[in-house]
């Protein structure tokens, strides 16, 4: 599990990288669709107020499907030499997007951090770090797995061992309004209650 000063020292040199970056902006509603794919590297995703997706990184492509629905993957340079194939590149990249989005994230390898996300959340990661900040009260329903790392909640529920490697937690709780689905192949992924939740 990363530890809460190594979350803070995170977010703040997600902070640092950004002024180095672009940043784009396209109007989107709240309630939509948001799906982040092909992400690679350090991904802060925030919720907020404004009617507006905000992209700040190198090379992010978006496709927007209907009005409710939009797309954003990542496009990276690559380095070739003689003996070496194309590589993709470790990117930081923070996204703003309207706090009742229903969320869905695919990433390769790296450090993955939602905050303030009302709706529905999905994030799919192969290696690294899943952080997930949820303004209280819920209610939500919890579903964490990690075939190689450990899961921890703020929120109700027991965390169960798999064949004393993986971990994972479930809870449907009660009436839940909001479903939190997190899967991570190797790392750790913790569901975190919001300390200072905004109205």
């Amino acid at each position: 599990m990363t530890s809460r000063p190594a979350w803070i020292l995170l977010a703040l040199s997600l902070i640092g990288t950004a002024h180095a970056a672009g940043t784009q902006r396209m109007p989107f509603p709240q309630g939509g669709t948001i799906r982040l794919e092909n992400f690679t590297g350090y991904l802060t995703v925030e919720g907020w107020d404004q009617p507006e997706v905000e992209i700040t990184t190198d090379s992010p492509v978006a496709e927007r499907h209907s009005d409710r629905e939009l797309t954003i993957s990542m496009t990276f340079s690559t380095r070739r030499n003689f003996l070496v194939l194309p590589r993709t590149i470790d990117a930081d990249c923070t996204v703003r997007i309207p706090r009742n989005s229903h969320l869905i994230v695919h990433h390769h390898g790296g450090y993955v951090l939602v905050s303030n996300v009302a709706g529905d959340i999905e994030v799919h990661s192969h290696t690294g770090d899943v952080i997930v900040t949820l303004p209280d009260p819920g209610p939500y329903s919890v579903d964490a797995r990690s075939k190689l790392g450990n899961v921890t909640s703020d929120f109700a529920g027991e965390v169960h061992s798999r064949f004393l490697l993986g971990t994972y937690l479930a809870n449907t709780g009660e009436v839940p309004s909001h479903r939190i689905y997190l899967r991570i192949g190797r790392g750790s992924i913790a569901v975190k209650k919001d300390p200072s939740p905004r109205p």
